[in-house]
């Protein structure tokens, strides 16, 4: 069988110059690439992340790795700034959604309106200042995105519903204006 760690910290030491000297290197570099990618090691990570682009068959590789540890393929495309390829696997990584949606809302507007709205709305369900500080910031994302007339209606209205939630109203105020 093979041994991942013994075979990482060689490169390392090496700093992989052997196996470029080495004519079927970059078929058995894929082999230990793949191998890193099944294992359970959480510092694989970095090994693969360093070593896939040597080898042949990269989009084989890329797929192979989204299916079996989307999580890092999802960092390993934010790394390569390969937007429209996180967004497509944003329906597989739920948690990823709100960093994703922060960072690019303006290139996918439409989309990021609607989760930050089914996020105040998730988060209206709840009491407590933690839920109404998630929604501030959620409405300052929403800010940015719809105009400042709707955008005030929508403050207006939440004041208005929720009127009972003094700290809710309070934190709206402060942030947003009476």
């Amino acid at each position: 069988t093979f041994n991942f760690q013994i075979f990482k910290n060689c490169t390392s030491d090496l700093n992989f110059g052997i196996l470029s000297l080495v004519d079927i290197s970059k078929e058995r570099l894929q082999v230990f690439v793949k191998q890193a990618i099944e294992g359970n090691e959480y510092t694989a990570y970095n090994f693969i992340v360093k070593h896939i682009k040597r080898c042949d068959h990269i989009a084989e590789l890329e797929s192979y790795f989204e299916k079996k540890k989307p999580h890092w393929y999802y960092d390993y495309l934010e790394a390569d700034k390969r937007v429209e390829e996180m967004h497509s696997i944003l329906q597989i990584l739920e948690s990823n959604k709100l960093s994703f949606f922060t960072k690019y809302k303006h290139n996918y507007r439409d989309e990021a309106i609607e989760f930050f709205k089914a996020e105040i709305n998730r988060e209206l369900e709840f009491t407590g200042n933690h839920h109404y500080e998630n929604i501030a910031s959620y409405l300052k994302e929403l800010q940015t995105l719809v105009g400042k007339e709707p955008f005030d209606t929508m403050v207006y209205k939440l004041k208005i519903e929720f009127k009972r939630r003094r700290n809710f109203v309070k934190i709206l105020n402060a942030r947003f204006g009476s």
